[in-house]
């Protein structure tokens, strides 16, 4: 029983692993805490319009105590030719810059919502969460 036990700790957490790698993948520069999720159903209808900023190794919207955006799968992250962080949806069209406003719709999520994405958040960045509708 007890070695049955220990293969599914085992089993699980080398999923959890894997996952998490898959997660943090390409799509950001390095050092860059860039948070995908699966596409819903739905989203709530909300709209934040604030600067994009980057803080402690997170994309922030509303400065230093903003919060951490929960991007669509297929978002990615990239450097741009002037140094500042741009995040380009699934069709490769920049939908935001840092340094600069955005207006994401969507809405507020706690951190169940994705416990991964809660757990990789580094420390300064915060615990307020904003689920990213797809533009």
């Amino acid at each position: 029983m007890m070695v049955r036990f220990i293969s599914l700790v085992v089993c699980l957490m080398v999923a959890s692993s894997l996952a998490a790698c898959s997660r943090a993948g390409p799509s950001a520069p390095d050092g860059l805490f860039f948070p995908t999720v699966p596409r819903q159903d739905a989203y709530p209808a909300a709209l934040l319009s604030a600067q994009l900023v980057e803080h402690a190794g997170c994309l922030l919207a509303g400065g230093k105590r903003g919060s951490v955006l929960l991007w669509p799968d297929g978002y990615t992250a990239k450097t741009g030719q002037d140094g500042r962080t741009q995040v380009l949806n699934e069709n490769g069209t920049v939908v935001g810059t840092v340094g600069e406003k955005v207006t994401l719709g969507g809405g507020t999520v706690g951190a169940s919502f994705d416990t991964l994405a809660y757990e990789q958040t580094p420390d300064g960045c915060g615990h307020h969460y904003w689920l990213v509708a797809p533009s």
